[in-house]
């Protein structure tokens, strides 16, 4: 099942989960999981685009 991710544009790196002790993560595994898309979407910042992730392949 592909869950989303959001991934920063400025910090190039994926936003990290809530109570995360820094904010973004290199590592797509620690990355925060959203259910769909449109969820992701909602959550996005103006320098952020979300990224499909099924646990081993990443999808635009």
């Amino acid at each position: 099942m592909r869950k989303a991710v959001i991934w920063n544009l400025t910090q190039r790196k994926y936003v990290a989960r809530p109570g995360s002790e820094k904010s973004f993560t290199g590592d797509i595994r620690k990355a925060q999981q959203f259910p769909s898309k449109a969820v992701a979407e909602a959550d996005c910042c103006g320098n952020e685009k979300v990224e499909m992730w099924n646990g081993l392949e990443r999808f635009s």
